[in-house]
């Protein structure tokens, strides 16, 4: 059998093409946060021009919008990896150096989801609620609740406000703030648990000095 060499180039298209369900796993998930949500000038969307955005227009647009975001994942995932295994952009991985860093990507992802885990006992649920919409809403929007015609079609009612089957201008301009008060809500929110997460591991040194 050959032995696998694998340049990041190499490794982006199989992330693309081949494996990216596995390995896309393995690197651990990339998500677009506060950037989830399509923030984009009127006239980006509205194809033809004419003043109003459709939903054909609009499913265009957030297509478009997935598939950067999904070339932007990968890239990520390749860094990541490479990262791990110690090596530069202009190196190559074989077989053995792509599972240690898979493995060391794998662990790492299970600590944060073992603080993220311990945070939840220490605090409680009350953290997660009132969270319900915006998980929901970027979860269809990165395709995982729902087909992405569907998530396009229900994002298309929420911002035609008034149901003429059209989005103008000023029901963009609307949703967008919404979108914005959101993230910031998120950043607030992760900038929280940061800071709880940073406590607790100095408590924890404190004791442990003790």
């Amino acid at each position: 059998m050959p032995k696998l060499i694998l340049t990041a180039t190499a490794l982006t298209a199989v992330l693309t093409f081949a494996a990216a369900p596995v390995l896309a796993r393995e690197a651990g998930p990339m998500r677009g946060g506060a950037a989830a949500l399509p923030q984009a000038s009127f006239a980006e969307i509205d194809a033809d021009g004419d003043g109003r955005i459709t939903l054909e227009e609009w499913t265009a647009f957030l297509q478009a919008r997935r598939d950067v975001m999904r070339a932007q994942a990968v890239s990520a995932r390749v860094d990541a990896l490479f990262d791990a295994a110690g090596a530069g952009p202009d190196d190559a991985l074989n077989r053995d150096d792509l599972a240690a860093a898979m493995a060391t990507l794998q662990e790492r992802a299970g600590e944060r989801r073992a603080e993220r885990q311990a945070e939840r006992g220490a605090h409680g649920r009350g953290w997660r609620h009132g969270r319900g919409h915006d998980r929901g809403a970027s979860r269809g929007y990165h395709g995982r609740a729902g087909s992405a015609e569907d998530w396009a079609e229900r994002s298309f009612a929420r911002i035609d406000s008034d149901g003429d089957g059209a989005i103008s201008p000023q029901e963009l301009e609307a949703a967008q703030e919404r979108w914005q008060a959101r993230a910031e809500r998120r950043a607030e929110r992760m900038a929280e648990r940061r800071e709880r997460r940073e406590a607790g591991r100095g408590d924890g040194r404190s004791r442990a000095a003790e």
